[in-house]
């Protein structure tokens, strides 16, 4: 985000010896952001440059001149220096209005936004009012430097400024961190209501379905769901009660960004119908038993994929029908397979055995159990 990246670099070269910097973009606002509110956070970021132009004239003028100082000649200093001052109270300014530009927008989504019940709203609120309040204070004491002149600068005592500088601002930055906080109710514990609601949802949907695939397809997409004991203990009770046949109807995808994992290609393309080849029939050496550790729909980046199966090496992902599998190991019996899969429970609690046979995707049988 072209945003978030600039305000990065600002934030590391801004804010000189009476600014601490500190974060003051909340960029997980984005999705919410309309293109009014973006256009006012880039109009932000272009006060704030300004700003960065002011404390660096007052900066160069007071090189200028340090030799008047470090001589202890105080008078001759303020005298020469006058300008400097004037830049540093022109930067608070502008920083004076950048947050509020910031701070207006993060204001608007507080108060508008809908949230999971009336104790986030009314602890969102708060926060925001309290942050309104801090701005308040913050522009009371700039307020004194509202019109000031050559000769007010002149006497005005270097330190003296710098305190009352370093006050407003940091009212105003303590403003933005309330209101980053109510944000973050709104969002972030908004956002763990919804996960809760569609975990639910999904549980009751592979429910109704009743097949491997579905309960798969629920433990893939809720890595941290509620149900994920009962959709395990579901699963093997299936995996009893049937041949498997289940299990062919769920496919995988070569992830592209999985650079450390072994990408070699496998021939998933369907086995024509008319022309199955009868289980009991193969050839036990015609058989390669494999551990599917994750399986999605929508391809899984790296970091997702080693969250779901940390530790799991030498992963083979594969692409069939829609979905997207990821397999680890390959051995010639079921039971080694098997032995291996129970390994990698700790780590992937959803791994499960497939087979293919010359490639191709099979059926799991109660003959290559045996």
């Amino acid at each position: 985000m072209k945003i978030k990246v600039i305000f990065i670099c600002l934030l590391i070269v801004n804010f000189t010896s009476i600014i601490n910097a500190q974060e003051i973009f909340y960029p997980e606002i984005e999705p919410l952001l309309n293109i009014k509110q973006k256009s006012e956070l880039e109009k932000a970021i272009n006060i704030l440059l300004k700003a960065r132009g002011n404390e660096n004239n007052a900066n160069d003028i007071e090189r200028k001149y340090v030799k008047l100082k470090k001589k202890g000649n105080e008078d001759s200093w303020r005298s020469k220096t006058w300008e400097a001052k004037q830049q540093r109270v022109m930067a608070e300014k502008n920083y004076k209005l950048a947050y509020k530009t910031i701070s207006d927008v993060y204001s608007d989504l507080i108060t508008k936004a809908e949230y999971e019940n009336s104790t986030y709203k009314s602890e969102a609120l708060s926060l925001n009012k309290q942050a309104l309040k801090k701005f308040e204070d913050a522009n009371s004491i700039l307020s004194q430097y509202s019109e000031p002149t050559q000769d007010f600068f002149e006497q005005a005592d270097n330190k003296q400024i710098d305190s009352t500088l370093r006050k407003s601002h940091s009212l105003k930055l303590n403003g933005i961190g309330l209101q980053i906080a109510a944000l973050e109710i709104f969002i972030e514990k908004g956002k763990q209501a919804s996960i809760g609601k569609n975990d639910d949802i999904a549980w009751e949907k592979a429910k109704k379905a009743n097949t491997i695939s579905s309960y798969y397809e629920y433990l893939n997409n809720n890595p941290r769901g509620k149900h994920m004991a009962d959709a395990n203990e579901n699963i093997t009770l299936i995996e009893k009660q049937s041949s498997g046949n289940d299990i062919a109807e769920t496919d995988n995808h070569k992830n592209p960004k999985n650079t450390t994992n072994n990408t070699n290609n496998i021939d998933t393309s369907s086995v024509n119908q008319n022309n199955k080849i009868s289980n009991n029939r193969l050839a036990k050496g015609n058989l390669r038993f494999k551990v599917q550790v994750a399986a999605s729909k929508e391809a899984l980046s790296g970091w997702i994929l080693k969250a779901k199966a940390p530790g799991v090496k030498d992963i083979v992902t594969i692409k069939k029908e829609g979905w997207f599998k990821y397999l680890s190991g390959d051995f010639n019996s079921y039971n080694q397979a098997a032995k291996y899969r129970d390994e990698l429970r700790s780590h992937a609690p959803d791994a499960f055995i497939v087979v293919f046979s010359n490639g191709n995707q099979i059926p799991v049988t109660e003959e290559m159990k045996n």
